[in-house]
């Protein structure tokens, strides 16, 4: 459809992502355009939006939400200039209001269109190769054990992000007078029982380890924490998790990005913070 076409650079601007900017995120739209009408100087674009929320930290690209929706892209009908992008009220008022941005032809199309995420992660990849936020990786000393994960290929053989740079840390605290045991959900503990690992439901991205044998506390924190932990593995006193970042909702986990993260809880360090799958600077 040739008319939808010659606006399409013109549509992301009015696309609201000033709220992300200080996290040096990005909201990433993708529209899909069904039909069209001509309403007196206006041209009205039938289109499914789909719309996600991608930021960069710890030197990774985080996909954090985003949703899925039928609009009516207004443009100006003489030089196509894009007006506004409506969408339907929640709640009790979206079946109406839906109904008055568009024919009943056009919704029943639009029902029909999936999400259109693929197309939202390779743009967001693309963007966060380009934006320069993601840093160089660095070599990391292989350990003298294999990958409690598998992971092909192998994950140590791929360099890590930079100590500097991935924002984990790992630190004795005191229990906040706010949280008690209810607030934590537990996770995993060490094979010879001595940590055991909850995450913190009261605050998000902060694991709490209980040290059974010396009864202290610690909390490791960094960015992306705040979703469930998968694939939780100890090798001694170090516990390994994956992180997945991007494509938490694909089957597939080579269509996943994820981080891989090593806590040696004894000394307490971090050992290594490794990104792999598509859109990391570990993908080819």
């Amino acid at each position: 459809m040739r008319i939808a076409l010659m606006p399409a650079a013109s549509l992301p601007p009015l696309v609201q992502s000033d709220t992300w900017k200080e996290f040096g995120g990005r909201s990433v739209a993708s529209f899909q355009v069904i039909g069209s009408s001509s309403v007196d100087e206006e041209v009205w674009l039938f289109a499914h939006e789909s719309l996600a929320t991608f930021y960069i930290a710890g030197g990774r690209l985080i996909e954090s939400g985003g949703m899925s929706v039928p609009v009516r892209v207004r443009l100006d009908a003489g030089d196509l200039r894009p007006l506004s992008i409506d969408m339907p009220s929640d709640g009790s008022e979206y079946a109406p209001s839906l109904k008055r941005l568009m024919p009943n032809w056009a919704v029943e199309r639009l029902f029909e269109v999936e999400r259109d995420a693929q197309a939202l992660r390779d743009a967001a990849g693309l963007w966060a190769k380009r934006s320069g936020l993601l840093p160089g990786l660095v070599a990391v000393a292989p350990p003298d054990h294999a990958d409690p994960h598998n992971h092909q290929p192998d994950v140590y053989t791929l360099p890590a992000i930079p100590p500097d740079i991935h924002g984990f840390t790992v630190n004795i605290v005191e229990r906040p007078r706010s949280t008690t045991d209810r607030d934590l959900e537990w996770i995993s503990k060490s094979r010879d029982g001595r940590f055991e690992c909850f995450f913190n439901l009261g605050s998000g991205a902060v694991l709490v380890i209980h040290d059974r044998h010396s009864s202290r506390r610690l909390q490791v924190a960094g960015p992306g924490l705040d979703v469930t932990i998968e694939n939780v593995q100890w090798v001694g006193d170090t516990i390994v998790f994956d992180k997945v970042d991007v494509g938490f909702g694909e089957p597939r986990p080579e269509q996943m990005t994820m981080v891989h993260v090593e806590i040696n809880l004894e000394e307490l360090s971090v050992v290594r913070v490794v990104p792999f799958g598509p859109y990391t600077s570990n993908s080819h």
